[in-house]
């Protein structure tokens, strides 16, 4: 999949500006700061995020870039059937009942399974006692609610800013003695 023309963009702001007239939003500075945060959105994917948005608006207002970004995003969950920890902790029960510890189930994404692995495994997962079963079931939504918004946040992250973060991987972030700011710190890393 490609990133969106100018030329489509194009359509999509006036689109926009079409339906908001009122609003300041409009101008090319706007259309300029708006393509450097979405042209990286397959233009199918962007287009029907904006229409999605536009349809449900209740707000009157010009949408926010990061707005058509997030909207974008969901469809694409929506359409590769994403489960929430509820539906995936459904799966699991489900799972432990029909193939029991000896077997290995397939689930319905692959996250459930790295969720299962973040926590004691399978085997200990289908040995939990049955007075045990809301603290598992706790664990599991906070495991599976965090492996869901980390893959998420990676989905949605702008291809430069991907880039940036890959290249100071490893490099952490520290207050310095006498700066208000964090500053990169690592050995030989310059960040001036």
């Amino acid at each position: 999949m490609s990133g969106c023309t100018r030329e489509a963009f194009g359509s999509i702001m006036k689109l926009l500006k079409a339906l908001y007239p009122e609003s300041k939003a409009g101008t090319q500075a706007t259309s300029e700061a708006y393509y450097l945060v979405l042209s990286d959105l397959p233009v199918e994917m962007l287009k029907a995020a904006v229409l999605q948005l536009v349809a449900t608006d209740d707000t009157g207002f010009f949408p926010r870039a990061g707005a058509i970004r997030k909207a974008a995003y969901k469809l694409v969950e929506e359409q590769n059937d994403v489960p929430d920890y509820a539906d995936a902790w459904n799966e699991v029960i489900s799972a432990i009942g029909k193939y029991g510890y000896l077997n290995k189930p397939k689930f319905s994404n692959p996250m459930i399974w790295t969720a299962i692995g973040e926590m004691p495994g399978w085997l200990a997962l289908c040995k939990s006692e049955e007075k045990d079963i809301a603290i598992t079931k706790a664990q599991f939504r906070n495991t599976f609610n965090l492996l869901l918004e980390r893959e998420r946040k990676q989905a949605r992250m702008l291809p430069q800013v991907k880039a940036l973060a890959e290249r100071f991987a490893g490099h952490g972030l520290a207050l310095e003695a006498g700066h208000e700011t964090p500053t990169l710190v690592s050995a030989g890393l310059d960040t001036d």
